[in-house]
């Protein structure tokens, strides 16, 4: 913390990129930074990217980030308002630069907010194109010395060219004797809470077995929290942990390839010749990995069984990957993978059945929300505030909507943005085609009022030919437009203010009109409108 509280810094002294390698735990530390400023109010805003989740697009950064400024200094909130009443456009301003310039570093620097304010930034190398680093690079250096921008990624070499020589990159430095003696501290831990439920272990663990895990663990801390966690849910654990350690090579492999041989031994021991526990592995791991937010053991089983003639046992499947999974001790704890690293492994490397095909989940998965979404009850589909210009801001929808219903109003259009449609799950496209006839504007207003504004535009990318007629039978220019009106009365929402400017640009639509019969609500003219397009959309969702 010492680099945010120091005075007189500026340039690329205001960024602080640490670059390491899978497993150093940068993301915990980015936790951890971001949760110190914020507890001293120095947080100016956090954002982790992150390919499974889609949170990939650097326009979702910046609107990310011009929310939160907005939200904390009304005076940068003011100018940003301006900016994109000044340039309608704006929104869809390419490259990415200009939007950062006019929505970031204008407002701020007209603002002279006082500092020091932090930003933390993680995962870089999730991004899919180069224009965050070349921010950092050119334009982040123009603001206030006031300003701290902490940056994590692993040290790819695509990473380092686009941030240039002047940004200079950190490790954690895994191999000193300080991180050492931090990994000892948490082994020795670990290992006396797993002696002390099994009594009979009265001299274990001796100090020559912690030093060989620490050797073996060559400064890796998922590493070592990975076995500690696996040999906790064995009767034997100092026998199970002596045939991992006899079983492994000793020395110098690469993080990725260290990484991948342990899980490898762990997962050898499931019952693999089970053809039920195969075809569980691969629906829950199969939903696990391509999952946008974790759910629970209980949502799990919840969202297989809104599907028909669903056989599946997710408790059973989830309790022979304990060591694998967080949160598998409790039925209402979201449970997840447990690192990255392991999802990569089964999801590009692992041999056979371990294999998890990311395409093939999103696809089931995008039909499992369609049947959920398809089937709410009656006074959830006649909410309908946007059916009318009368009223303001965006309602409070008090209804208590269900784990699996909460995941599939969030989430499915992200997983329909992540199928392929050349070979999609049969009743795909039939599911989706009755969703967009029935249930379209009724998910825009409950998604908007119980979270916030999702674009349009990478679904009319994804959507198969036959169905793209589907969705352009919907008249959904009105309700847009009395929606951004609403969005617009809060300045919080300025975010959603871009992406819904963006949908109506998309749609052609040549005016912001809450509706052609509004009682005489003064309209915002888009100047300069252009033909709808499909370079529209390339344009647009260009990183999604």
């Amino acid at each position: 913390m010492a680099w945010v509280r120091e005075k007189d810094i500026s340039g690329t002294e205001q960024i602080y990129f640490l670059a390491d390698v899978v497993g150093s735990g940068k993301t915990a530390l980015a936790h951890s930074i971001a949760q110190e400023c914020s507890d001293c109010n120095l947080l100016a805003s956090s954002f982790f990217f992150d390919c499974k989740v889609g949170r990939t697009n650097p326009r979702d950064f910046i609107s990310n980030l011009a929310r939160d400024l907005g939200s904390r200094f009304p005076e940068v909130s003011t100018y940003i308002s301006l900016a994109l009443r000044a340039d309608p456009n704006l929104a869809l301003s390419q490259p990415v630069s200009r939007l950062f310039k006019e929505l970031i570093l204008e407002p701020v620097i007209q603002s002279g907010i006082p500092g020091p304010i932090v930003v933390v930034i993680d995962a870089l190398h999730e991004v899919e194109t180069p224009e965050i680093q070349n921010i950092l690079r050119t334009q982040i250096t123009n603001l206030s010395g006031q300003f701290r921008v902490f940056v994590t990624s692993r040290p790819e070499h695509n990473v380092l060219r686009s941030l240039g020589p002047a940004i200079t990159p950190h490790d954690l430095a895994i191999h000193k004797s300080a991180n050492r003696a931090d990994m000892n501290t948490y082994v020795t831990h670990k290992l006396e809470e797993i002696r002390s439920e099994h009594h009979e272990l009265e001299n274990w663990p001796d100090r020559q077995l912690v030093k060989t895990l620490l050797d073996r663990a060559e400064g890796l801390f998922i590493w070592i929290a990975t076995i500690c966690d696996y040999i906790s849910h064995h009767i034997y654990p100092d026998k199970i942990l002596e045939d991992l350690l006899k079983t492994m090579r000793e020395f110098q492999l690469p993080p990725e390839e260290k990484m991948d041989a342990l899980y490898s031994t762990i997962m050898a021991v499931c019952p693999w010749h089970d053809a039920y526990f195969v075809d569980g592995y691969q629906q829950v791991v199969g939903i696990m990995a391509v999952e946008k937010m974790p759910l629970t053991v209980d949502g799990l089983q919840k969202l297989h069984d809104s599907l028909p003639k669903s056989m599946l046992r997710v408790k059973a499947i989830v309790d022979k990957l304990a060591s694998l999974i967080t949160g598998s001790t409790s039925l209402n704890q979201p449970i997840q993978i447990l690192h990255g690293s392991f999802r990569e492994y089964i999801t590009q490397r692992a041999p056979g059945n371990h294999r998890i095909f990311v395409e093939q989940h999103n696809a089931q998965l995008a039909l499992t929300c369609l049947h959920i979404l398809t089937k709410l009850p009656v006074e959830i589909i006649k909410f309908g505030y946007l059916n009318s210009s009368k009223g303001s801001g965006v309602p409070d929808m008090e209804i208590d909507f269900t784990e699996e219903q909460l995941y599939a109003l969030e989430f499915w259009l992200a997983h329909i943005t992540d199928c392929n449609f050349v070979n999609p799950p049969i009743g795909l496209k039939a599911a989706l085609e009755t969703f967009l006839h029935l249930s379209l504007q009724t998910w825009i207003e409950i998604i908007t009022s119980k979270s916030k504004y999702q674009s349009l535009i990478p679904l009319r990318k994804r959507l198969p030919d036959e169905l793209v007629p589907e969705l352009s039978k919907f008249r959904l220019g009105p309700p847009l437009r009395r929606l951004l009106k609403r969005l617009l009365e809060d300045e919080s929402r300025l975010g959603e203010v871009l992406l819904v400017m963006e949908d109506l640009k998309e749609m052609g639509e040549s005016n912001w009109d809450t509706d052609s019969d509004s009682d005489g609500e003064s309209s915002l003219e888009l100047e300069s409108i252009t033909d709808s397009s499909d370079d529209g959309y390339r344009d647009a969702s260009n990183s999604e």
